[in-house]
């Protein structure tokens, strides 16, 4: 579909892309990664003609269309949201434009002349190709992929320029997707985006028919879409067939193994050059000398794979609170006598990771503010544990900074104690590097403010953490160093986010607040996905009341339970399915993974100035990679067949 064919691209002295060959075929569902500054956006751009290469081309095949979400769309104005979303399928709507033009002129013409018959000619043929490209089922579909996106009926009307920028990214996809390019082009889709609104995402994105390419740092994401990652590193493309998590573990067995071959080389170069250094002025030794000289002047250099040092951070150890540090009793919340939720029981005890889960507007931020004290429940009891020590973060934790304070001063009021190399590494971890930490508080952003707050957080005695939305504005290290405190941390959490892969690997439990009621989930995020279903057993609420109570005698109920039995043994079914498929697979990875491996030992015999020096080894390793190189697209062709069939 497209070709790259030997990309050349630098900014100045720095080579972005160093002569780079790919071939995207149709209905792929690829994952572009690499690290930040890799080039992964630019490359998007060289795709749509956003950017020009320095040297080489781009070939793509006829007929193909391109659709692109960049990280930062353009503000759209002028139009109401739907129609906004509906213009953007231009050719529809032109031809839709001149259907009612010619449909106004008809209802005033003369059947009689000449003129009338052309335009009722040209009438049917517009209503024919208006058809063809969808257009009765266009309106439709728009409204389809703006519920998707979050947004309520009530908003359809509304002019798009009084959304937010989080909103103002949901209509610029909206739009592409309406627009179904046969390359759809996706930078970052999942930044602003609540939980609910990525799952339909990534179930509309799983029956797409076209080609997608994702750079996204939403690991979760990627492992549900995806069936190849394509890695950019040091101007080099390198492909992996397979999930996410299948590119993890093929890159972490390449890895180590690069560093095994870059500690040998490195080894026998210290090993040559001694020698070197030792004969250099003998003239018995000229001769080797000099042969010694030139093999180290055309030995291939291995590159060991770039290692970024990991930083771990510890919270404080805290005197440890009572077995029971929160427990709810039927208490409620109401505002203006709208219900968020009733009726709540809920038990959390010393050393649990809960996450609390649910739409936007359904009580979790409420919820939070009620279990670290700083807000009242409108009925029922709260009891907190002995020797409980809260610490609270949300976003309007940046209020309570100082104003007049450094960086440095306001992580120095928390903890005055600490060295200032582990105060410089914590604020490095949240992107306060360099003489950035001398900046005021009054002068730093939103999402500088936020890191700041939540650095403190990290830094004080508490033995209770209740974190809403905490990695916001996080880059991808700053969250693997939050995740890998957390998970290490002695004390109790409560934990909302939208970021799925981060709950997944922190939390044990996860509550559930669906129409004013909590339900509980004993296990991790993925966890809870799998069993979220088996137990609705709650009616649709009564929009006009807000009310949320069911009644246990209500036949719809008895209905819906018997529904969900029957749902829930049918979901039972597929799952053995699937771990039937998965006992398959596990071998399958296993065999791909060796073969990869060894593959990769056997090229890199392969580049030894030395390598044809015995004949026999000569063949031996030439024939054993020609049996590899045969045998893998047979197992790929296989997994690839048994991951549909699952999926």
């Amino acid at each position: 579909m497209i070709h790259l064919h030997n990309i050349i691209l630098s900014f100045g002295e720095q080579v972005i892309f160093d002569n780079i060959s790919w071939h995207i075929k149709r209905q792929e569902r690829i994952g572009l990664v690499g690290a930040n500054g890799a080039g992964k956006t630019t490359l998007l751009k060289l795709l749509i003609n956003l950017h020009q290469p320095d040297q080489g081309k781009i070939t793509i095949a006829k007929n193909v269309t391109l659709g692109y979400l960049p990280q930062d769309p353009i503000e759209a104005r002028g139009k109401g949201l739907l129609d906004e979303v509906l213009s953007s399928v231009s050719a529809i709507k032109t031809i839709e434009h001149e259907i009612h033009e010619l449909q106004h002129s008809l209802a005033e013409g003369n059947a009689e002349t000449k003129d009338y018959q052309q335009r009722m000619n040209r009438l049917g043929v517009l209503q024919h190709q208006f058809e063809a490209l969808g257009g009765f089922q266009l309106e439709n579909e728009g409204k389809k992929i703006i519920a998707g996106m979050g947004f309520e009926e009530g908003d359809w009307e509304k002019p798009v320029e009084t959304f937010s920028g989080g909103w103002q990214m949901r209509i610029a996809l909206a739009k592409l997707l309406l627009q179904k390019p046969t390359l759809l082009l996706l930078d970052e889709p999942t930044n602003h985006l609540d939980i609910q609104t990525m799952e339909w995402l990534e179930s509309y994105l799983q029956n797409y028919d076209g080609t997608i390419i994702i750079v996204s740092h939403d690991r979760f994401f990627l492992e549900r879409i995806v069936k190849k990652i394509v890695l950019l590193d040091r101007g080099q493309l390198r492909e992996y067939s397979g999930s996410f998590s299948n590119y993890e573990k093929q890159r972490k067995v390449e890895e180590e193994q690069l560093w095994q071959q870059y500690e040998r080389q490195k080894e026998e170069i210290t090993r040559v050059e001694r020698f070197v250094e030792r004969f250099r002025y003998k003239a018995s030794k000229a001769s080797q000398v000099q042969s010694r000289v030139k093999q180290l002047e055309k030995m291939q250099k291995v590159i060991p794979p770039s290692a970024q040092k990991r930083i771990h951070f510890y919270f404080p150890t805290a005197t440890s609170s009572g077995r029971i540090v929160f427990e709810a009793r039927d208490i409620s919340k109401s505002y203006n006598g709208k219900v968020v939720f009733r009726d709540v029981n809920l038990r959390i005890e010393r050393g649990e990771k809960v996450a609390l889960v649910g739409v936007n507007g359904a009580g979790k931020s409420t919820l939070c503010r009620i279990i670290a004290d700083l807000e009242t429940q409108t009925e029922g009891e709260v009891e907190r544990g002995l020797k409980v020590k809260v610490a609270f973060y949300n976003q309007s934790a940046a209020d309570a900074l100082t104003s007049d304070n450094s960086v440095l001063d306001e992580v120095m009021s928390i903890a005055p104690y600490l060295e200032m190399s582990r105060l410089r590494t914590l604020l490095g971890c949240f992107l306060f590097t360099g003489d950035s930490v001398y900046k005021p508080v009054s002068v730093l952003s939103g999402g500088e403010k936020s890191r700041l707050a939540l650095a403190k957080i990290l830094l004080q005695e508490t033995n209770f953490l209740v974190l809403d939305e905490p990695t916001n504005h996080l880059d991808a290290t700053s969250k693997e160093v939050l995740q890998d405190a957390l998970k290490s941390y002695q004390g109790t959490l409560v934990l909302v986010s939208h970021d799925r892969y981060f709950l997944d690997q922190v939390v044990a439990k996860v509550i559930e607040i669906n129409q004013g009621h909590v339900r509980e989930f004993l296990g991790n995020y993925s966890y809870y996905l799998d069993k979220r279903e088996e137990f609705t057993i709650y009616d649709e609420p009564a929009a006009s009341t807000g009310e949320f109570e069911a009644k246990a005698d209500s036949p719809n109920i008895k209905k819906s339970r018997e529904q969900k039995r029957l749902e829930a043994e049918e979901r039972q079914k597929q799952y053995e399915i699937k771990k039937q498929h998965q006992k398959k697979l596990k071998p399958l990875e296993s065999r791909i993974e060796q073969l990869e491996a060894r593959k990769i030992e056997l090229e890199q015999e392969m580049t030894r100035p030395d390598f044809y020096s015995d004949p026999e080894k000569t063949k031996a390793i030439m024939l054993e990679h020609k049996q590899i190189t045969a045998e893998l697209p047979q197992l790929y062709a296989e997994w690839e067949k048994l991951v549909e069939e699952q999926t």
